[in-house]
């Protein structure tokens, strides 16, 4: 394992480490305050300083606190907070640290080589950076999004149902980066989770959604809402409350996205006006 640049020189103070995300030559980690550790190389600017950059502070972007999920690209970084705003730094020949105008919302995050995605709470996604081989040409019909994720030149994204679209190089343009990275095989489907890397891609073949165990607490049913608390996880966790008016539907329907945030996080349903049966779900 090579450190010309110091990526594996692991801080030693790091504490309660959540997430770790890395980048060409350099790595960040997400702590359970909602700070940020990153070190290695600084080229380009992907780092604010050469090693051991802790806590989220002193060399690191001023308000750096309150991150959700982490993503380091190829010499750029790019964070999630609580509030459902992003913060970007780093190298910037593209733009891929120039948050969109408007965006908000956000509740996943995913950083490709000079491109990033970002999931909305409405299921839509938001793609910006390079676009040299159509990786932020975001499909115009896409949506019901629960997950992203980037390769170097490639975004994927995953759909409620469990299918997969893909899109940007992997499509014969260039012979240089397509290996059919963005290409889906046929009859993929019952995905529960996605990874990209450079010039390859992987899904997890699984329960969709994502079968998980967990106490739902303060269940409260008022007037006109029904509302309950969750335990999260943060980096990448998305959840969503699901609710079927009869258990003869034959489909959840589903309320908007939430991000994990590491703590309780409530959900609600403020149309209720009769009986419903409800599940949280997360990706």
């Amino acid at each position: 394992m090579t450190d010309a640049y110091g990526q594996v020189d692991v801080p030693t103070n790091l504490t309660r480490v959540v997430a770790l995300s890395a980048g060409f030559w350099h790595s960040l980690v997400l702590q359970a305050n909602g700070t940020v550790a990153a070190w290695g190389t600084s080229t380009n600017s992907a780092l604010y300083g050469t090693d051991n950059v802790s806590y989220g502070q002193g060399l690191a972007p001023a308000g750096l606190f309150n991150v959700v999920a982490i993503a380091a690209g190829g010499f750029h970084n790019l964070v999630l907070k609580s509030d459902g705003s992003l913060l970007a730094w780093g190298l910037n020949t593209y733009g891929q640290t120039n948050i969109p105008a408007g965006l908000t919302n956000v509740v996943a995050i995913a950083a490709g080589s000079a491109h990033n995605l970002a999931l909305k709470v409405d299921g839509t996604v938001s793609a910006w950076g390079q676009n040299l081989y159509g990786q932020t040409t975001v499909p115009s019909e896409l949506s019901n999004v629960v997950a992203i994720a980037c390769g170097a030149w490639h975004s994927l994204a995953l759909k409620r149902d469990g299918t997969v679209v893909g899109w940007g190089a992997g499509v014969g343009l260039n012979t240089n980066v397509d290996y059919k990275q963005s290409i889906v095989p046929a009859g993929l489907n019952n995905v529960a989770q996605l990874a990209g890397g450079a010039v390859h891609s992987l899904a997890l073949i699984g329960s969709v959604p994502t079968s998980i165990q967990v106490l739902l607490s303060k269940p409260v049913r008022g007037t006109n809402g029904f509302g309950v608390t969750l335990s999260t996880t943060r980096n990448g966790r998305v959840y969503q409350l699901e609710f079927k008016n009869s258990l003869t539907d034959a489909a959840w329907q589903s309320l908007p996205l939430q991000a994990g945030t590491g703590g309780n996080l409530s959900f609600a349903d403020p149309t209720i006006s009769t009986q419903r049966y409800y599940r949280v779900v997360q990706w």
